[in-house]
Parts: structure tokens; C-alpha cells; sequence
């Protein structure tokens, strides 16, 4: 019997390449939503109680008193040495052995370096203290640029990353207006700027030093929008007045408004000098018969200090209560003119608009549209208010 031959296993035919399933780029927002707990974070009473919370530092308590992640803010009228008195703080903590990141917007690398002169010159350990700031204050280009982006209210990229890798213990931010977004009389746009400040800076416990402007007009409140009152921990306020007999010093005064769980901040005073040459200027503390002088004129923060803000409060609120009485009398809406007109106060454009925004706060009044014609006979819309 004749044997077969042997035959070749049958050639299957090619597979067809099956296709790659496109990779699935996860959701960030689903991702956000698996890990967003169900519950707000909480603590009961008595498990607070028994933890062991470290009070914050004290960077320093001279100039005046600077806590670890507490919020300060230093204001003054213009051209009396807010920034010369927040350079100074800023050294002084430098030369405790922390770090501090000073943000001027309005001085540029001159301007800095003589200020940081000035008060070295009138420092007796001159020496010691160039060795403790070379590595410990760092100086931010002067610039102007946004804390926060506004279209979406989170912390500018460029400052986290600034944060994140100099890691500062103070930062210092002069001035506001340099830094914001927006009118200085906006509420929205101040509470959108403290908050990244607060989730930058507040809670990784750094320090942060505001300053500001002082407002026009009569007592000592700062400018803009009443949102930046309540926000700050500790709040000082500057005075200067160049000295009568001798025109080459200028007399400071630091005053504490506001302070956190601790003794009231003494009144500092502070002499600024021009040598004889008009070559160097000497920034320096007072001496202590002048602190006594400027301590023995400063008003009791119990009485007299407090009696002056219920009565500048009371001034405040009456005349809010009469912008409210103009609208509901006039049975419609009146544009900011109007109202001045109404009042017949003095009143600056700046003082009306934030009475008016803590009022729509307030839901007492509400912004509206109103046409109105103008001195040419043209009609043209304009925002009006009435009440609600």
C-alpha cells in the first residue's frame, strides 16, 4: 500500500488587526467629584479641646507685632512713609531668622535700595544686620500684576509658583491698589483678592503685610471698599509730620486700630533724618522720651478711641439712612447725581459709591437702569438706584 505523503498543515489565513481602543482620558471633574467628601469637615467640642494646637509665632513684636499667618494691614495718608516703615518690619524680621518676600509695585530697584540704606545707616549694628538680610529679604521686581486671575477668581499661577519655591514666612504686598483687580471701591473684586490671599498664604501660615491708602476726608479709614475693614487681624495706622524747628527730620507715629487676642500694640514713634550735607538720610526709632511724649497724647482704646468709631459709625449710618428716605420719597429710581444733590452734603463721588454698594448689600436698594437727558437734550442710560 503506497503511503501518502506527508502534507503541509493548512495556512490560516492572516488575522485582521483588531483596531487599539482610544485610551479614555479621565474626567477631571469626575475625578474631583469621587474625592469631594460628603460631609463638611468638622471637630466636636470637646476633641478640639483635648488637642494639642501650637499657638502661632511671633516674627517679631517690633516695629509692631507680626504673627505667623495672621493678616496685617499698614495705612497712612500719602507721602508719609508707609513704605519705609513696612521695609523696616520687613527687616526686622529678616534679621530674626525668617523669610520675607517684599512686593513693591510702585518703587523700583533705586528707590528699594536707598530705603534699605536709610534704615541700615540708622541702625547701630549695621554690620550684623547686612549679614542677617542678604539671604532672609528677598525684593520682588517692580512691577504691577494680579493676585488673582478674575475670570476664574483662583490665585495667579505666577504667584503660587513664586510661593511655593522661595517659601517665605512674610509677605509683603505695597501697595494694595498695585496688586488688585479692578476698582479700589468694588467689593466683589477686594473679597476676591483677600480670599486667594487667604488660600495662598493664610492657610500654608504665612504672614501677610497689606499696604494700603488712607481714605480722603475727615478720621483715619482706609480707602476703597469695606470689605478690606473686617479682613485684617491686626491693623496700624501711620501719621507724619516733618518736624517744625529742624526742616531735615520728619516725625512718624505707628498707631495699632486693631489687634488680635493680645495687648493692645503701644504707640511707636520714628524719626526719619537728612544729614547736615543733604548726602544721607538716617531712619531710626525715636528715643524714649519722645515714644513716652507720643504714648502719653495716644486716646484710650476702651474709651476714647472706641467713643470716635461709634461716633463716625453713627455719622455713617444716618447718612445712609437718608439716601434710603430720598429714594423711597422720590417713588423711583435717581442716578448718583441726584442723590448727591438730595443730600446736600459735601460728599466725594468715592464716599457716595460705597454707601451705595453696603446698601445694595444690605438689601435696602437695588442697581437699576434709568434714562436720562443731558445738559445737550440727548438721552443716555445711566445706572440708577431705588429702593426695594
Amino acid at each position: 500500500m503506497d503511503e501518502k505523503p506527508p502534507q503541509d498543515p493548512p495556512v490560516e489565513p492572516p488575522a485582521e488587526a483588531v483596531p487599539e481602543k482610544p485610551r479614555r482620558i479621565p474626567n477631571l471633574h469626575e475625578h474631583r467629584q469621587k474625592r469631594e467628601p460628603t460631609l463638611l469637615k468638622h471637630v466636636k467640642a470637646g476633641d478640639l479641646l483635648s488637642r494639642v494646637i501650637e499657638p502661632p509665632r511671633a516674627l517679631t513684636t517690633f516695629p509692631f507685632f507680626i504673627e505667623e499667618g495672621a493678616r496685617h494691614i499698614l495705612f497712612g495718608p500719602t507721602n508719609v512713609g508707609k513704605s519705609m516703615i513696612a521695609i523696616f518690619a520687613s527687616i526686622v524680621v529678616a534679621r530674626n531668622g525668617y523669610r520675607v518676600l517684599y512686593l513693591p509695585g510702585e518703587s523700583d530697584e533705586y528707590e528699594m535700595q536707598d530705603r534699605i540704606r536709610c534704615i541700615i545707616n540708622g541702625d547701630g549694628d549695621g554690620d550684623g544686620m547686612r549679614a542677617q538680610i542678604h539671604e532672609n529679604l528677598i525684593i520682588g521686581e517692580e512691577g504691577v500684576f494680579p493676585i488673582y486671575d478674575p475670570a476664574t477668581r483662583e490665585p495667579n499661577p505666577l504667584f503660587v509658583r513664586t510661593i511655593a519655591a522661595l517659601k517665605p514666612d512674610l509677605i509683603v504686598v505695597d501697595p494694595y491698589v498695585s496688586f488688585a483687580v479692578g476698582s479700589e471701591n468694588d467689593v466683589e473684586s477686594a473679597r476676591d483678592f483677600t480670599n486667594a490671599l487667604n488660600r495662598l498664604c493664610v492657610l500654608n501660615r504665612i504672614a501677610i503685610m497689606l499696604v494700603h491708602h488712607q481714605g480722603r476726608g475727615e478720621g483715619e479709614h482706609m480707602r476703597g471698599s469695606s470689605a478690606l475693614d473686617g479682613w485684617p487681624n491686626w491693623t496700624y495706622h501711620l501719621t507724619g509730620n516733618p518736624d517744625p524747628v529742624d526742616m531735615h527730620m520728619v516725625h512718624m507715629a505707628v498707631d495699632c486700630q486693631k489687634h488680635r487676642g493680645k495687648r493692645r500694640q503701644p504707640r511707636m514713634a520714628y524719626e526719619m533724618i537728612l544729614s547736615e550735607d543733604e548726602t544721607t538720610t538716617y531712619f531710626r526709632v525715636a528715643s524714649a522720651e519722645a515714644n513716652d511724649a507720643a504714648r502719653a497724647n495716644q486716646p484710650d482704646d476702651s474709651v476714647a478711641q472706641r467713643g470716635q468709631r461709634r461716633s463716625r459709625q453713627s455719622l455713617v449710618n444716618e447718612r445712609r439712612d437718608a439716601i434710603c428716605a430720598i429714594l423711597s420719597e422720590a417713588g423711583g429710581a435717581l442716578s448718583p447725581v441726584a442723590i448727591l444733590d438730595a443730600l446736600g452734603l459735601n460728599l466725594d463721588d468715592r464716599t457716595l459709591r460705597r454707601d451705595l454698594s453696603t446698601l445694595i448689600e444690605t438689601g435696602r436698594i437695588r442697581e437699576v437702569t434709568i434714562s436720562e437727558t443731558n445738559a445737550r437734550g440727548a438721552i443716555r442710560n445711566v445706572v440708577g438706584y431705588e429702593t426695594r
